[in-house]
């Protein structure tokens, strides 16, 4: 006994003395959420804070503004001659893994910018989030759009957010008129959460953490949740029957719809750009595809984002995917090899694609 107690006590303490030395190397804040429960939007930022946000393969400081979004202060009244961009999405649009520079709404800003006058200027907020979908964009757009007045609102989709809008869609409240008006989520504040995030709050665990996700090879192997709706974000892309297919695609396209209507009624346009991950770009692309059962070597094909297209067209909703211009560019790495997201080259590419499609439709352009 005494052998386990002194063995579990010199554990201890090199733990602790590796989490010092850490912590005095790096002086950069180590909280690795930036995060917070929202009664409405499920989850946002925490406004005015500073974090240090890890994944397997970088860090980056995430700086969020007094809005709850990670970009720079946004002040209400725009400059004149300014045209205000509103960007959601998720992960991808907020950034992950890159600075906020290498982000797709500043990427797009800055190309946006490099052929106007001076006095006329566009500006592009980033209001993207890990774990959004349309939903959760409505929802925040009625909440703050009339704080920044946007001319146009920009929804960055993936095959993800027909996962998410899923599971957001059954914990939705609506009210006495069937209308969605919150998507709350699980309140952190509890002793319980407090004691299971301990580890999140630790350098050591995080470094450890990182070099198992980078350097094992254990994120090739198939997850157990492949097929499960509640769990495999690519369910859309599984073999499941049409009319499972269908419902996924028709529940997502419905929540846009309201979007373009909440647009209108503050005279906003809509552009909905579809962005691809990197398995349906070539057989090269995220090695780390494996684990969600997707082969290394095969470029993977999909229909859902034409029934999408199909109904923007439809509906007057404008749409503009970008499959190809990731398919034909010669940059490389487009995505991160662990977990998938946009590498600053890939935010490149879905920004130069934004870009043009704005300089190609006047409606979009600076008068």
């Amino acid at each position: 006994m005494r052998i386990i107690v002194l063995s579990i006590g010199i554990c201890a303490a090199v733990l602790i003395s590796a989490e010092v030395i850490l912590r005095i190397q790096n002086p950069t804040p180590v909280s690795g959420n930036c995060y917070t429960y929202d009664p409405v939007l499920h989850h946002t930022f925490k406004p005015n804070s500073t974090c240090a946000q890890f994944s397997a393969d970088r860090q980056v400081d995430y700086n969020i503004n007094s809005l709850g979004f990670r970009d720079r202060e946004i002040e209400s009244a725009k400059t004149p001659g300014t045209y205000r961009i509103l960007m959601l999405g998720n992960s991808f649009t907020e950034g992950k893994g890159v600075r906020i520079e290498d982000a797709v709404s500043r990427q797009l800003e800055n190309l946006l910018n490099n052929n106007q006058k001076p006095e006329k200027k566009y500006e592009v907020i980033n209001a993207g989030i890990q774990g959004a979908s349309p939903i959760l964009e409505y929802l925040l757009i009625k909440k703050k759009v009339t704080q920044i007045k946007p001319d146009l609102i920009i929804i960055n989709m993936s095959l993800i957010d027909f996962f998410d809008e899923n599971r957001y869609m059954q914990i939705a409240k609506v009210n006495e008129k069937n209308e969605i008006i919150a998507v709350a989520g699980q309140n952190p504040d509890t002793l319980l959460h407090k004691i299971i995030t301990i580890p999140q709050r630790l350098v050591i665990y995080r470094r450890i953490r990182d070099i198992y996700l980078t350097y094992s090879r254990l994120y090739n192997l198939p997850g157990t949740d492949i097929g499960n709706i509640d769990q495999d974000v690519f369910y859309i892309m599984r073999d499941i029957p049409d009319i499972e297919k269908d419902r996924l695609v028709n529940q997502l396209n419905q929540t846009l719809l309201q979007i373009k209507s909440l647009a209108q009624a503050q005279q906003a346009e809509v552009l909905v750009v579809l962005y691809p991950f990197g398995f349906l770009v070539n057989g090269d692309e995220w090695p780390g595809r494996s684990y969600w059962g997707f082969q290394t070597g095969k470029t993977y094909s999909t229909n859902v984002f034409e029934s999408v297209a199909i109904f923007s067209a439809n509906h007057d909703i404008s749409l503009l995917n970008t499959i190809d211009n990731f398919k034909k560019t010669d940059e490389k790495p487009l995505f991160f090899p662990a977990d998938g997201h946009l590498t600053p080259l890939g935010n490149h590419v879905l920004a130069r694609a934004i870009a043009d499609y704005i300089f190609n439709h006047p409606q979009y352009t600076l008068k």
